[in-house]
């Protein structure tokens, strides 16, 4: 069975898609999604990915929308615990990157989806204690690779766009047998191509 992606790729349609896989990590995401939006003109753009969920009341399957974001490594790693820049006075507040309204002012909005908050590291985060403190210090919802590397990227080139996930496990010591990646890519297919079907009616 094709995915619906697969699927776009085949049918007539009103507006041009491309399809970007931008690598693992932040700094792969941040170059590649950067050099396209550089190199080309977009409209719009849809960061599509799976995410760990910190909170009992976001499970495995589920889609989220996430409307804030940040670099939850960004700071440093002393005997007291993290810091980030704000506290080692090299900012005036943490660097957060969130959704930009005014940006997307023409573009049908995943407003079904439940709006969360989230951390991007280059880790996928196992230690308890370092769990704990990430929820103390940034209380997210959700965990991703990529996310605010793209969001920053977008926001800072006024691009419009708008971050969805589907969540593949729970950020807890890890157990592979409690993820779940091949239901979170269905699920995020799945929701993509009723989606598409608002873009496609939509004037951008």
């Amino acid at each position: 069975m094709r995915t619906g992606i697969e699927q776009l790729k085949q049918e007539k349609l009103f507006h041009q898609y491309s399809f970007l896989v931008s690598g693992i990590g932040i700094a792969h995401s941040a170059f590649s999604v950067t050099k396209e939006l550089l190199i080309n003109h977009y409209d719009f753009l849809i960061q599509l990915g799976i995410a760990g969920s910190y909170s009992s009341k976001i499970a495995v399957g589920d889609m989220v929308w996430i409307t804030q974001d940040c670099f939850a490594d960004l700071g440093a790693d002393t005997q007291n615990g993290f810091l980030t820049l704000k506290e080692l006075n090299l900012a005036k507040e943490s660097p957060k990157v969130k959704f930009n309204p005014d940006l997307c002012k023409n573009i049908p909005l995943p407003n079904n989806l439940k709006k969360v908050k989230a951390v991007t590291s280059d880790i996928i985060h196992n230690s308890p204690d370092r769990i704990a403190e990430i929820t103390e210090i940034f209380q997210p919802d959700v965990e991703s690779m990529e996310g605010a590397s793209i969001m920053y990227a977008c926001n800072q080139l006024k691009v419009p766009n708008i971050q969805v996930r589907a969540i593949s496990n729970r950020v807890a010591p890890r157990d592979e047998n409690l993820w779940n990646i091949e239901m979170a890519l269905a699920q995020l297919d799945h929701w993509f191509y009723r989606y598409f079907e608002n873009l496609e009616s939509s004037a951008l």
